[in-house]
């Protein structure tokens, strides 16, 4: 009956260590996911910043080559005081939508960033808890290791016991 009992304990510490076991890689893997999201958000960030500075480089060869097919315009020469109104309203509209595109990339940039710091500090105050949590179970299991080891202790110095008093009784007879 003892042994059955002691088996059946094992066994149920054997599975309360393997249900710790998952929990803690379910908190991992939870983490490592958020970690990936993550990366992947500031890669998507990194794109969308590529993609303007292509966009601001594409239009500023445009207007290179603008520039460089009205210095050779007819229309340039004749009018040596400054270029035509028309170019120069392109212009301030063309660099109007560069910064407005600048912004948006600026924007989102800064909501991104925000965005890592939000989830950095979330990680952090998890980790705290979950290393709070390891502690208290520690401590916990600390104290009841301890008290079944000293039931141990006093099982196995009864049994000695119990057995010299049979040997005494043996020699006796």
């Amino acid at each position: 009956m003892d042994l059955e009992t002691a088996l059946l304990m094992q066994e149920l510490m054997h599975m309360r260590e393997e249900r710790a076991e998952l929990r803690s890689q379910l908190f991992l893997m939870e983490k490592d996911n958020g970690a990936l999201r993550s990366c992947a958000q500031m890669a998507a960030t990194e794109k969308l910043i590529l993609k303007t500075k292509l966009n601001e480089m594409g239009s500023e060869l445009g207007e290179a080559k603008l520039s460089s097919s009205t210095l050779s315009s007819p229309v340039e020469e004749t009018n040596r005081n400054g270029p035509p109104l028309s170019a120069t309203e392109s212009e301030a509209g063309s660099y109007k939508v560069r910064i407005a595109e600048l912004l948006r990339t600026l924007d989102q940039v800064m909501e991104s960033s925000s965005e890592r710091a939000r989830q950095d500090a979330e990680v952090v105050r998890e980790l705290k808890d979950a290393h709070l949590c390891l502690l208290s179970t520690l401590e916990k299991t600390k104290v009841k290791y301890r008290a079944r080891i000293r039931k141990l202790e006093e099982y196995v110095l009864l049994v000695i016991e119990k057995s010299s008093k049979r040997e005494l009784i043996k020699n006796c007879l």
